[in-house]
């Protein structure tokens, strides 16, 4: 793609009739009407965005750089309009990236709340295990205590509520509420 070509898709994209880019480059409206077609988007692709005050004079600048005599003013022209291709694309890249990005935000937020929903309304499976009452004591302390002061307590079995009740009493220490 040259430089004018570049400025053709580019006033075309903005809005600009084939009669308006005709009379503002002063080329014949089938030269520009062949250049649209070839390089013609896809039906699905985004809408352009609404011509601004300041694009008609940027158009005309490239129109003059891709027409100028001198091949640095050209080659600057055809950057220009390659640059602001780019630029245009990202533009709309950007906008559909924050439109899915804000849906899928407002997707994560629904899902989270289905998921506390559903785990309000599902019971308990069955098998699993129940949490442990909480404890007032050390079991290696209690029974450490316990084997001090004659009492037999296993090393990994339930510390027997007879020593707990005397290892409570020795050391003074308030006993939890009972847990049934």
């Amino acid at each position: 793609m040259n430089a004018y070509d570049a400025v053709v898709r580019s006033m075309h994209r903005d809005g600009y009739t084939p009669d308006q880019i005709s009379a503002e480059l002063n080329v014949s409206k089938e030269e520009v009407t062949a250049i649209i077609t070839a390089t013609e988007q896809p039906a699905s692709a985004p809408a352009p965005e609404p011509v601004t005050e300041a694009m008609p004079e940027v158009a005309a600048l490239l129109a003059w750089a891709a027409a100028h005599d001198d091949t640095k003013v050209r080659a600057d022209g055809e950057q220009a309009a390659a640059v602001l291709a780019a630029l245009r694309e990202r533009r709309i890249v950007d906008a559909e990236l924050e439109k899915i990005t804000s849906e899928e935000d407002r997707l994560e937020e629904r899902l989270a709340e289905l998921r506390a929903r559903k785990n309000t309304l599902q019971p308990e499976p069955v098998g699993t295990k129940r949490k442990r009452p909480e404890r007032d004591y050390e079991p290696n302390v209690v029974r450490a205590w316990a084997r001090e002061n004659g009492h037999d307590v296993q090393d990994r079995a339930r510390i027997p509520k007879k020593v707990l009740d005397a290892w409570r009493r020795r050391e003074n220490v308030p006993q939890l509420a009972a847990v049934s």
